[in-house]
């Protein structure tokens, strides 16, 4: 179902010392497996600005994993074994409809 007001989701990107960086890819995916299939719009990826900020918009509503990576291939999103390699590292995060929720990540 697709909403005339879809979910954002900004955040920053934060080193392990709080400074803002530029050098990973962010992921997100859902948390429910079933959406994991090549070419869903629940899987997303994003680089930050030279400011750190990335965001993520026309989100469906649901429950997702964030996950900050040093490399990634366009072609690591159609392959469905690449969530279950970065799903343990992701920082749960659920939206609803409309919402617009930050999340910063930060390195550790």
């Amino acid at each position: 179902r697709y909403s005339d007001s879809p979910a954002e989701l900004p955040g920053t990107l934060q080193s392990a010392s709080g400074q803002a960086t530029t050098e990973y890819h962010i992921v997100l995916l859902p948390e429910d497996r079933a959406f994991w299939r090549a070419g869903s719009r629940r899987i997303k990826s994003a680089r930050p600005s030279t400011a750190g900020r990335f965001q993520f918009t026309a989100v469906p509503a649901g429950s997702y994993l964030l996950a900050a990576l040093t490399d990634l291939d366009a072609l690591d999103l159609l392959d469905m074994a690449f969530p279950e390699q970065i799903a343990p590292a992701g920082v749960k995060v659920s939206i609803g409809e409309a919402e617009k929720k930050v999340q910063d990540l930060r390195i550790k």
